[in-house]
């Protein structure tokens, strides 16, 4: 008995594993039959799945930072004093570190970093400057990480007379030190003195950010009273972050309530270490993060759900097939479980290419970041297991979507008119309201999405194929300051004043080598502008928001940066109390339209934090000239952001970005020497990203074709799916109007009325999706002061309502075409039956 059950159970599995395996062939065949079809889902698929888990990826990592890869990771927290006022972090000083160390035994190793920069000169390699990690002892203790040489560093390097020493990381070990086993007790300088390499860290180790040197946190370093410091610690034994932040709140009441004179907006609070980098605290942060994981989620539920309705019009074509099944006895779940099958392959497929998609897109954003700045040792943009899930889980749900919505209507309980319905060619399946609804939708999602993408998509497209109007390989820059903090800068000095003379003495160095054509200098690298004001005019009222730059008397002669009006920087306009600015032509267009700004007067606009960063006083400034824009291509396909600049000497600067014009025979040679000139005059010069301007620039616009190639497959995929859903209404009202089309034209009716009746529910839904999108997409840009569009918010609405309603009138042409081709005959022989 029990083998005959056995027996049955596995003859039933069997059974089942074989009808699922004629599903998927069924289902194979059924991509083949309807190639176009399977293209677009498929490309759609692709595309919504691949920007969705990229993005989600990113998210994920700033909304919720992984856990730290160290041994008890989730036990390492961070302190913090936060202002309820500004709803912001205020810096930590020493204080508050021997506070908490005193007080606290819930948290145990507390320590403290802060990063600093220091040359790092260790013949024969060529001097560089490094970020050091000025860290306590018990940063290796939290971490919970042995060293692979040597020893790590001890609380015993903080005390005040103990001699220098560092700590390397693995990678730098074999790249500066060639892996040398006895590279222990060695010495190295950092800065302006000698430090004794007494350990070696084990490769992957980069606590507390990504730092690869660690020096003993020393407080009582000249400077270091006042610095501020991250501050972190590991949970003890049985505690949690809640009885931690209970302990630390008492702490943070008696610390208030013994000093009168304590902000009364300060509260300490522990956190987990990585939220402390996530910069999640903003609330426009968050919730801008949230809107771009809405913004993906919402694409791929459109694009499932329009594949869904382009299936229900091809499952609608096979309703005589389906009935047929039905009547010799195939299940309602039998027939639902091949429908499904046949959106499992192709949403299957979506998601194979999208995986590759995926991971090349991280790897590209990853290196892009990787370039720009340090990123934290525990953030991985790479396909973890992590976003492996997240594909599958949104294949399944588009898979669910595509394929059970179609196939439980098309099984419906009117299956059975499907048999009656067959020798008319039609079936009870109809495309009703719902169909129209989601018509329209989609069509109102394209025409509200696609005016900003292409308005964006068109703006990299040229940014990224530009050709640059000089020669931008001929330059060299890189940036230049001093050590801060040192004690061997005489404090009745001004910090500018050494800069200064470290920097003339720099660019005599290198004049006299002989090679050079022109040096110049400026705060920001030519391009590159991080700082922007908000300026009004005194011939207009509308406020102009302009990226600032200081930059030297020579510099536009320097780049060959031609005067279009008015006069270049004279000596005079460098000083403190000259009141002279020179403008690029984008500024002067934006402001009066080109004309009348040469010799208007400009100032700040209730942005007073900007004088900080940019050195402008409450002043009034004149233009005295107005120069091309710089770097701008020579085509001008892009539109170059509004410039206004400023004249300074070096004794106003504390840092800048020095820029050589070379011979292209001497490109290799002057990488390696800018380091070695500032070392030999001064081992607290540093000089830091040294590059071509070429090199920036063709990074920056390989940036833009990535993102626009992202954006014009986004473009691509939302109109191949409304062609293809017009496509598919028209073919189904074809195949169950074609008796009345051959009777119509039968009776004499003339092709234009037939085209007419066949046309015109497209029409009517291409143009109430379009006018729902414009209308949105009108709004929002209003909203936004035109940024969404770039301004060109009207010829952008009309040339994409235009390309949605050629796409999908050329989409309906196919079956109308095939619509008047009905021979009447044959429709009078179809109604006799």
């Amino acid at each position: 008995m029990q083998k005959r059950l056995f027996g049955n159970e596995l003859h039933a599995r069997m059974r089942l594993l074989a009808g699922w395996r004629t599903d998927f062939t069924l289902a194979g065949r059924m991509l083949i039959r309807h190639p176009a079809l399977s293209a677009i889902a498929t490309f759609g698929i692709t595309v919504a799945i691949a920007m969705a888990a990229t993005m989600s990826t990113i998210i994920g990592e700033q909304l919720g930072p992984s856990e730290l890869p160290l041994p008890g990771g989730h036990r390492i927290v961070a302190f913090q004093k936060w202002d309820t006022a500004k709803n912001q972090a205020q810096p930590l000083v020493p204080a508050d570190l021997v506070t908490w160390r005193e007080e606290l035994s819930t948290v145990r190793e507390i320590g403290a970093f802060r990063t600093i920069a220091k040359n790092l000169i260790a013949p024969p390699a060529a001097p560089e400057p490094v970020e050091i990690a000025e860290m306590s002892a018990a940063g290796f203790a939290v971490a919970g990480i042995a060293p692979q040489l040597g020893r790590c560093l001890r609380p015993e390097d903080e005390r005040p007379g103990a001699a220098p020493v560092v700590v390397i990381g693995h990678a730098e070990w074999r790249r500066r030190f060639g892996g040398n086993d006895k590279v222990v007790n060695t010495t190295v300088k950092l800065g302006d003195t000698h430090y004794t390499v007494v350990g070696v860290m084990p490769e992957g180790f980069a606590f507390p950010i990504d730092h690869v040197y660690w020096i003993p946190l020393r407080l009582d370093a000249p400077g270091g009273a006042g610095a501020p410091l991250s501050v972190f610690g590991r949970l003890a034994s049985g505690s949690t972050l809640q009885t931690a932040q209970a302990e630390l709140a008492a702490a943070g009441d008696r610390a208030r309530n013994a000093s009168p004179s304590a902000s009364r907006d300060l509260r300490p609070r522990v956190v987990r270490y990585a939220a402390q980098f996530a910069e999640m605290e903003s609330p426009a942060n968050r919730m801008g993060l949230q809107l771009g994981r809405f913004f993906v989620t919402i694409l791929l539920v459109v694009v499932s759900v329009n594949i869904a309705a382009l299936v229900y019009a091809r499952t609608a074509a096979r309703q005589g097939e389906i009935a047929v099944r039905t009547a010799l006895g195939a299940s309602r779940a039998r027939i639902v479980a091949q429908l499904c099958g046949e959106a499992l392959v192709l949403v299957g497929l979506g998601a194979l290419v999208a995986v590759a998609c995926t991971d090349v897109a991280l790897k590209l954003i990853l290196e892009g970041l990787a370039k720009g700045e340090h990123l934290p040792f525990w953030y991985h943009f790479e396909m973890s297991g992590r976003t492996m899930l997240y594909i599958v889980a949104a294949a399944g749900t588009a898979a669910a979507t595509i394929g059970a919505l179609p196939a439980w209507k098309a099984t419906g309980p009117r299956i059975q008119n499907g048999l009656q319905a067959l020798s008319a060619g039609g079936g009870g399946m109809q495309l009703g309201r719902l169909w129209t609804c989601i018509m329209v939708l989609q069509v109102a999602f394209a025409a509200g999405l696609l005016p900003a993408v292409v308005v964006r998509t068109s703006e990299l497209a040229r940014e990224g194929l530009a050709v640059y109007g000089f020669a931008a390989d001929e330059y060299l820059l890189a940036q230049l300051s001093m050590e801060q903090g040192a004690g061997t800068q005489p404090a009745a000095v001004p910090p500018g004043s050494l800069f200064a003379k470290r920097y003339l003495e720099m660019e005599q160095r290198i004049a006299e080598g002989g090679t050079l054509r022109e040096t110049t200098f400026s705060s920001f690298t030519p391009g590159f502008e991080a700082s922007s004001v908000r300026v009004r005019s005194d011939i207009g009222a509308t406020e102009t928001v302009a990226l600032a730059n200081r930059v030297a008397v020579n510099f536009f002669g320097t780049f060959g940066v031609p005067i279009l009006t008015g006069r270049d920087f004279a000596a005079a306009d460098a000083t403190p109390e000259a009141r002279a600015v020179v403008v690029n032509r984008s500024f002067a267009q934006l402001v009066t339209g080109g004309a009348g700004v040469l010799g208007s007067r400009i100032r700040l606009a209730s942005d007073h934090s900007a004088q900080a960063t940019t050195e402008f006083a409450d002043d009034w400034y004149q233009i005295v000239g107005i120069v091309e824009d710089f770097p701008a291509p020579a085509s001008g396909a892009t539109r170059p952001e509004p410039k206004v600049y400023r004249a300074v000497t070096p004794d106003a600067m504390q840092a800048l970005t020095i820029a050589l014009r070379v011979r292209p025979r001497d490109r290799e040679s002057w990488g390696a020497r800018l380091p070695q000139i500032a070392a030999a005059l001064d081992p607290l010069l540093q000089v830091r990203n040294v590059s071509f301007m070429g090199d920036l620039l063709r990074q920056q616009q390989r940036y833009a074709r990535l993102v626009a190639g992202a954006m014009g497959a986004l473009t691509l995929s939302v109109l191949l799916l409304s062609a293809a859903g017009i496509y598919a209404m028209m073919s189904f009202a074809v195949t169950r109007r074609r008796r009345e089309m051959g009777i119509r034209l039968a009776l004499g009716a003339g092709a234009r009325q037939v085209l007419w009746t066949m046309f015109s529910p497209a029409a009517a839904q291409l143009l109430a999706g379009a006018g729902l999108g414009t209308t949105v997409a009108l709004l929002l840009d209003r909203a936004a002061g035109g940024a969404t569009m770039s301004g060109q918010a009207s010829i952008a609405t009309a040339a994409v309502v235009l390309l949605i309603t050629v796409v999908g009138l050329l989409a309906a042409l196919g079956p109308a075409r095939h619509g008047l081709r009905i021979q009447p005959t044959e429709a009078l022989r179809d109604s006799a039956h």
